[in-house]
């Protein structure tokens, strides 16, 4: 059994400051953390840094990315190749598969963060759905995912969608694999079964990223980190 936060961000998001030596150094922190996916919006850039800090270290590393699709946000997992965005999330899966990644649809129904609608989700053909996102106040629509994935027996993941260092490996996404291989990991996500570690992102701290990110999208460029924990 592994434990892997499957959406982490670094400093090639547009939202946020976190370079990929310290997305590894707080990792290694976390003694029950096996690894994690950095999905940075729309970017492939830090990969290769991130293979080589990990390299030498315990730490499995699953290359991934979040695509901006004209229907919402999707997750590919086990993709080195970045997938033009604004592209309907039908031709997005498409061209996610063609490079032997999976589909994760991240945070639906959650509108205010561009995730996918369910009419839209209702139709398209997805690997999982991130059912727990440790970024959250209520935790209704996490809930509404679950249920929705269970009814519609589609596999189950969750992550912490950590914009900071300190929160990478809040929540975490427990897999029964054959190896600590991609390729493995994959194919055991994509089986189903994986457990689900929940636990939410600190209030005060969700807010004060919320408060950032919008400063960031208004500056039109990444700005210093305005608070402290």
């Amino acid at each position: 059994m592994m434990n892997l936060d499957l959406h982490v961000h670094t400093d090639a998001s547009y939202d946020c400051n976190t370079t990929p030596e310290q997305i590894v150094e707080h990792a290694q922190k976390k003694d029950f953390l096996d690894g994690f996916a950095v999905t940075d919006h729309d970017s492939v850039k830090n990969h290769g840094e991130i293979r080589q800090l990990t390299k030498d270290t315990d730490l499995v590393f699953i290359p991934g990315i979040e695509i901006s699709t004209k229907d919402g946000h999707l997750i590919a997992l086990n993709v080195e190749e970045e997938i033009p965005s604004q592209k309907p999330v039908e031709q997005t899966i498409k061209q996610v598969r063609q490079q032997n990644g999976i589909a994760i649809v991240p945070h639906p129904f959650q509108i205010m963060r561009k995730g996918i609608k369910k009419r839209k989700l209702d139709k398209i053909d997805v690997d999982a759905i991130e059912v727990f996102n440790s970024r959250l106040i209520t935790g209704y629509r996490n809930l509404q995912s679950e249920r929705y994935a269970d009814k519609n027996d589609i596999p189950k993941v969750s992550g912490s969608d950590a914009h900071v260092p300190e929160l990478v490996g809040t929540t975490y996404t427990q897999i029964k694999t054959e190896s600590n291989e991609t390729k493995d990991i994959i194919e055991a996500i994509k089986k189903g079964g994986c457990g689900i570690h929940k636990k939410k992102t600190p209030t005060k701290e969700f807010i004060q990223q919320v408060i950032a990110n919008n400063m960031r999208t208004r500056l039109g460029s990444p700005v210093k980190r305005l608070f402290s924990r």
